[in-house]
């Protein structure tokens, strides 16, 4: 009747569910940092999951 879409096209202003990822990503890389581990490599990090599991 107007000549448009029949729903709106406006986004949120803010995505507090992205904005709330970024931020538990950010707090991950903080605490790699603070325990040494962001250097680890994809092999280091696996040798360290499977003493943990074989230590149980």
């Amino acid at each position: 009747m107007v000549n448009g879409v029949p729903f709106s096209m406006t986004l949120p202003k803010s995505d507090d569910k992205a904005e709330r990822v970024a931020r538990a990503l950010q707090e991950l890389g903080n605490a790699a940092m603070e325990n040494g581990t962001s250097e680890m490599s994809l092999e280091e990090i696996n040798a360290e999951i499977e003493a943990v599991r074989k230590a149980k």
